[in-house]
């Protein structure tokens, strides 16, 4: 879209303009609820939805993608293909800027106008301002970074099969995972299950005990889950797979082939970052009151103080439910989504908006294959009873019936057969740039 279009497209209908960022849970929930709700009200309005990909990926799978126990394709969904049949316009597009007081959002390919807005864009990775940390560290954000992540490995195994320096080796075979929250639970139990049922059967040179992994928080203990009995669980799981747990502990510092822990400093090459989030940087620049992670403080009713038309959701959005903000969460995120769909259409009938609740149902995390913690209200599940739990909530809340299928079909095959390690090279591999 040309500049000049996108900044006639209000004056082109008489229709408000309802611009969505982002296409993540809390936008696409909210986009199909909206549409839904419009035309049951025999309303209509102009709804644009702007991302900068052109799929929706269920980020809750991504960490069992990276050893293929699930395929990448199965957790990604076309955007366009989740909107057939709904009068929404998608554009594929970087969002560069928003100006609040002009009612307009700069994009790479031009502006875009609008009468309500909504902001989804996410998070990014946060390093604390920790520049070397930036430069030597995995996220495990995208599809991109888990086939780096999961390339990254098998090469560390390649090159400690091929040195007799010992000192390379046990760097090599050192793997340090920031962050014991459930994103580091669920990446350091899935590379524990690729290197101890397939990698050290591919490399019989390399012995079980020259494997290292650590996993460092600065926490006492283990922050999630919430619940005693279920931390307990979590907790022995990961010491009967022998992985380090450093709490009390923080990354200070990085640099090729080392990360200093406090005061100590552990020669490795892997260095993965599972902690640490903050608002898209175009919601950060916004000129409004914050919250931690720079995330934007909004009204009960999800809207930006000062602008009544604006809606901030997901990872973008500072909420308090009580004492605590809301953690930056698919299920916060996706409640926000249908929250924020039901406020616009009233606003659109000229009624008030209503204050968001959020409702905590379920807290989940896998540990592994076939071990996972489960929270349902008052019901706790753990083990196997627990992975089952967890697999049929991934498998309710995943969006399309077709991944659903495929989805169920990767686990069922996974129950007899061991992930592969064969690597697909990508140009920009963390492995090439930190040897």
């Amino acid at each position: 879209m040309g500049r000049k279009q996108a900044q006639d497209q209000k004056s082109q209908s008489d229709r408000p303009a309802i611009l969505i960022l982002g296409a993540g849970f809390g936008g696409l929930y909210l986009v199909r609820r909206l549409a839904s709700r419009l035309r049951r009200a025999r309303l209509t309005a102009g709804i644009t939805l702007i991302d900068r990909k052109n799929y929706f990926l269920f980020i809750p799978l991504l960490h069992e993608a990276m050893v293929e126990r699930v395929e990448m394709h199965h957790i990604v969904h076309p955007i366009r293909q989740s909107l057939r049949r709904l009068p929404v316009t998608f554009q594929e597009t970087e969002v560069e800027g928003i100006d609040l007081n002009a009612r307009q959002v700069r994009t790479r390919d031009g502006f875009f106008s609008y009468d309500y807005l909504v902001l989804a864009l996410g998070s990014v990775a946060n390093y604390f301002g920790k520049e070397q940390l930036t430069r030597y560290s995995m996220p495990v954000k995208s599809p991109d970074d888990a086939y780096r992540l999961r390339n990254h490995i098998i090469d560390m195994f390649r090159q400690a099969a091929e040195t007799t320096d010992s000192d390379r080796r046990r760097q090599l075979l050192t793997f340090v995972i920031v962050g014991a929250g459930y994103t580091g639970q669920e990446v350091v139990t899935e590379m524990h299950d690729l290197i101890h049922a397939s990698l050290l059967r591919d490399y019989a040179e390399i012995r079980p005990d020259e494997v290292r992994l650590m996993v460092v928080d600065g926490h006492p203990g283990l922050p999630v889950p919430p619940n005693p009995g279920l931390a307990r669980h979590a907790l022995r799981v990961l010491q009967r797979k022998g992985i380090e747990l450093c709490f009390n502990t923080r990354a200070e510092d990085a640099g090729p082939g080392w990360v200093a822990l406090g005061d100590e400093r552990i020669r490795t090459s892997s260095l993965i970052w599972t902690t640490g989030v903050q608002a898209n940087p175009v919601a950060a620049a916004l000129p409004v009151e914050k919250g931690s992670m720079n995330r934007l403080q909004v009204l009960p009713t999800l809207q930006l103080s000062g602008h009544p038309e604006v809606f901030v959701i997901g990872d973008c959005a500072f909420f308090k439910a009580g004492e605590h903000a809301l953690p930056p969460t698919a299920q916060a995120a996706s409640q926000q989504g249908m929250a924020a769909a039901d406020n616009l259409l009233r606003l659109l009938q000229g009624h008030v908006p209503e204050p968001f609740h959020y409702h905590q149902k379920v807290e989940i995390a896998t540990l592994g294959p076939y071990n996972a913690v489960t929270e349902i209200g008052k019901l706790h599940f753990h083990g196997f009873l627990g992975w089952l739990m967890l697999n049929a909530i991934y498998l309710y809340i995943q969006p399309c019936w077709r991944e659903r299928f495929r989805i169920a079909a990767d686990w069922t095959l996974n129950l007899f057969f061991p992930p592969d390690t064969y690597r697909i090279k990508a140009e920009s591999d963390f492995g090439e740039a930190n040897k």
